[in-house]
């Protein structure tokens, strides 16, 4: 019986592992202009332009809009206000990065970003502290579309509301993924039950 609890267990992680590969879509921030690092150095006094993109993963086509706040790891972070190219067609933007943001785009005739990787705009952020790890991470608040206020309209007719992932960017550390910002420098033993409990903790 323990070799079947052991069992099932091992397959939850495995089907965790991948959701984190295989997203329905993810808004996160990246240093530069292709969605490559989710990671950077800033040191104290120091300002980084951040990209912030949709990557669409398994996910829908994005149409004109999205919701998201950012959650920083540190109140020595200054995080400034959303820059837009203005190819973007900005039509509007609600709200604040900080508690809540809904920004919604003007692309043309079929209001849709059709890239695999569609870029969203830049958001200037600054450490006036010591130069330690820290984070940013695209998350959801309260009372946002779907409850979850961590959304896109996709392009199907009626421009339905998409939930989607958010992703961290890590400062003055390494990050693996957006979706798995930390690697584990700790390798998990799967040959003891308390080691795959520890997991669920």
């Amino acid at each position: 019986m323990k070799q079947i609890t052991i069992f099932i267990a091992i397959l939850i992680v495995a089907s965790l592992v991948s959701y984190a590969e295989a997203h329905e879509g993810m808004i996160a921030l990246y240093a530069d202009p292709s969605p490559e690092s989710c990671q950077a150095i800033l040191p104290e006094l120091t300002m980084i332009d951040l990209s912030l993109f949709y990557i669409r993963g398994d996910g829908p086509v994005m149409a004109n809009a999205c919701e998201f706040r950012l959650l920083k790891s540190n109140d020595n972070i200054l995080i400034s206000s959303p820059e837009f190219d203005e190819s973007l067609g900005l039509v509007w933007c609600i709200g604040f990065l900080e508690s809540g943001i809904s920004i919604c785009y003007h692309l043309g005739e079929d209001w849709c970003f059709e890239e695999e990787y569609s870029f969203l705009g830049t958001i200037p952020v600054m450490n006036i502290s010591d130069p330690d790890t820290f984070t940013v991470s695209v998350v959801g608040y309260p009372g946002g579309g779907g409850g979850t206020g961590l959304a896109i309209n996709t392009c199907a007719q009626g421009f339905p509301l998409h939930l989607v992932i958010g992703g961290t960017f890590v400062f003055n550390g390494t990050c693996e993924s957006p979706e798995n910002p930390f690697q584990d420098p700790t390798p998990i033993q799967s040959s003891t039950w308390g080691a795959i409990k520890g997991l669920f903790k």
